[in-house]
């Protein structure tokens, strides 16, 4: 099952190294429990726990009712190395403890970012040791990640962001307490990221996708997100990642780079429901959601332009659609840029007239595996609906 991350567990098995006490991680649960407040006002940057710390958590199987979380860590902000990381899973699933167990557990890893090392990692797990499940792979980080996924763990590293080991340009998580603060600033939650924005036109506050899902950002075509900072101008291959809902009708915009070195991306424009420079046009009856901008989803575009290629990969309740269009790629598509507006035209209009719940740019073209893994990795901002 998809694991998010979040305050409440308060017993847990620690497999590695000090996360009870130290300073890194603490606090991380997978599912929300029935008993928590889970419409509950976040609050600020400078403090992270926005459940009522008075609510007493049902930690049965039937008590997890919802997808919820949030990472409490020692600092305000989840500023981490980008070597750690964080693999969880439950003591029942993927230990050989007691097979009543839900409590939580943990395997901190401090060598993300070197790839052979990460894979003896994930091979060093119980679920692969001890409790003899076999490896699809012993060399390739990808579909390892993809493995443990599928089998209900979760990897947390510094800003949420998937363990893809690829460069993240930019990443926005729109949780209030997270990347928005609530007010103007959007706040790039990479490690030492440096690529913020700011919220431009009437901002609605916090708004909540129908409880007790992620809070997200509602743009409500009357506010948009301004980059202040130049990156990717020369790029040659490029992904684009959001979550997002959108509402309301006419062509609006997910981002516009023409202000920079870069191009458009529009919803519901020349006959297509997605657009992107025209270059990759797509309509969701294809693979069988027909109007899916109107649905809460996770989308992706990755751009190459030296072969020409760009692909549109699609999730949402249902689960994970893999790669349903493909288009070609010019040299302008995966470029960005300055003055990047994500929801709204590079002339500040055409403002998107929904939600966005996160949304990523990596300056890489990631795989189909990869896909899958950031797929897996915001399932829990979906919700979970059983495939019919």
């Amino acid at each position: 099952m998809p694991l998010r991350f979040g305050r409440g567990a308060t017993v847990f098995s620690n497999q590695s190294n000090n996360l009870a006490s130290g300073t890194e991680f603490y606090g991380i649960r997978h599912l929300q429990p029935s008993g928590f407040n889970s419409t509950k006002t976040p609050s600020v940057l400078t403090s992270r726990g926005e459940e009522d710390p008075n609510a007493t958590p049902d930690y049965s199987a039937s008590g997890y009712n919802s997808v919820k979380g949030r990472m409490l860590n020692g600092f305000p902000t989840p500023n981490l190395s980008d070597k750690i990381c964080v693999v969880v899973g439950t003591v029942r699933d993927h230990t050989t403890g007691p097979s009543n167990s839900y409590d939580p557990v943990f395997w901190e890893f401090g060598a993300f970012n070197t790839d052979h090392l990460y894979v003896d990692f994930l091979l060093s797990l119980p679920w692969f040791t001890t409790m003899g499940n076999t490896p699809n792979s012993t060399t390739d980080r990808d579909i390892l990640t993809n493995q443990i996924y599928n089998a209900g763990m979760y990897v947390i590293r510094d800003g949420f962001q998937p363990p893809i080991n690829k460069n993240c340009e930019l990443n926005y998580q729109f949780d209030y307490s997270d990347s928005w603060d609530g007010a103007t600033d959007i706040i790039d939650w990479r490690h030492n990221g440096a690529n913020d924005a700011i919220l431009q036109g009437t901002n609605l506050g916090w708004q909540n996708w129908t409880a007790p899902w992620e809070g997200v950002i509602d743009l409500n075509s009357a506010a948009y997100m301004e980059c202040t900072t130049t990156f990717m101008s020369t790029a040659t291959t490029a992904t684009i990642e959001w979550v997002g809902q959108r509402t309301g009708t006419g062509s609006r915009y997910i981002q516009d780079a023409r202000a920079g070195s870069g191009t458009w991306l529009l919803t519901n424009y020349q006959g297509y429901e997605l657009n992107w420079n025209a270059q990759l046009q797509a309509n969701g009856s294809v693979w069988g959601v027909p109007n899916f901008p109107q649905q809460r989803h996770w989308g992706m575009l990755t751009a190459n332009s030296s072969a020409n290629r760009s692909n549109f990969y699609y999730a949402d309740n249902f689960g994970f659609y893999g790669n349903v269009v493909s288009g070609t790629c010019n040299a302008t598509l995966p470029k960005i840029g300055a003055g990047l507006r994500i929801g709204a035209r590079y002339t500040n209009s055409s403002i998107w007239s929904g939600q966005f719940a996160m949304y990523r740019i990596w300056s890489d073209e990631l795989s189909d595996t990869q896909a899958q893994i950031c797929a897996k990795h915001e399932q829990g901002r979906l919700g979970l609906t059983p495939a019919p």
